[in-house]
């Protein structure tokens, strides 16, 4: 990793932000480039009685920056779309970890237009104690080592609804849907498993394979809650997999900072 871009939205709560993602930087010895962008839809939200000065906001920002011995740190203030500011500064340098508080909809707007590690802040916990990983990977060796730059104390977790069903085509032609292979289903959850807890064994580290409930975003909030982790951990093979796909949901109900790692 050689740097951090801590984005951030609101004037009346930016410092939050600030001063998690500037800790982070500072505890990893990587540069940092704060980016405050206006949307207008969100900053008349937010500041419905202030008009947006662009100048005005730098100030401010600047000095809290010197505030946190941070008056190196590149600044950029912009007007515009969230999306469009994030994707044309992660282009500059890839191996970025971007910071950001959670905005609903704006914020899994901006996951599902970029793939760098990305840690969405509710909590603004400053210092981590116990995380929790959800792995679609049996073997997230490179996400386990980033999460260990957070906290030390790990727990995996696999949820069974993580492996993928099986299906075959129906042989009737007049009967639509697919049927489940219930056989190859049982015989990829037991590899899942198997592969999962082996690399846990190597690793030392506390692991658990299974599900508490059908739906997946509740299971993992369950999980969470279980283990004590204040930061969730989640580990998709990729952005078209199904916890990338619960994504959305997963943020919502979260109540701890979420780490999502790319392997």
């Amino acid at each position: 990793m050689k740097r951090i871009l801590i984005v951030c939205h609101d004037i009346n709560s930016y410092k939050k932000v600030l001063q998690k993602g500037i800790t982070v930087a500072q505890e990893m010895n990587v540069g940092s480039t704060v980016l405050f962008i206006h949307e207008t839809e969100l900053f008349n939200f937010f500041s419905k009685e202030e008009i947006f000065e662009k100048s005005r906001v730098t100030k401010q920002i600047r000095e809290y920056l010197r505030e946190l011995d941070a008056e190196d740190t590149a600044l950029l203030v912009e007007e515009g779309a969230s999306v469009d500011w994030v994707t044309q500064e992660l282009a500059r340098e890839r191996n970025t970890l971007l910071i950001m508080d959670y905005l609903g909809s704006l914020t899994v707007d901006i996951l599902k237009h970029v793939s760098v590690n990305s840690l969405v802040l509710k909590e603004y916990t400053k210092n981590y104690t116990q995380a929790l990983i959800t792995t679609e990977s049996t073997q997230p060796a490179n996400c386990l080592q980033v999460t260990k730059s957070f906290t030390k104390s790990i727990s995996l977790y696999m949820d069974s609804l993580l492996v993928p069903v099986p299906i075959v085509p129906t042989p009737m032609i007049d009967i639509t849907g697919d049927m489940v292979n219930t056989e190859l289903y049982e015989q990829m959850l037991a590899e899942n498993k198997e592969q999962f807890q082996n690399f846990c064994e190597k690793e030392g580290i506390d692991c658990s394979f299974g599900s508490y409930d059908d739906v997946l975003s509740l299971n993992i909030i369950a999980a969470t809650k279980e283990k004590g982790a204040d930061l969730l951990v989640l580990i998709p093979t990729d952005t078209t997999s199904i916890l990338y796909g619960a994504l959305s949901d997963i943020l919502e109900k979260a109540t701890t900072d979420t780490l999502l790692c790319f392997e």
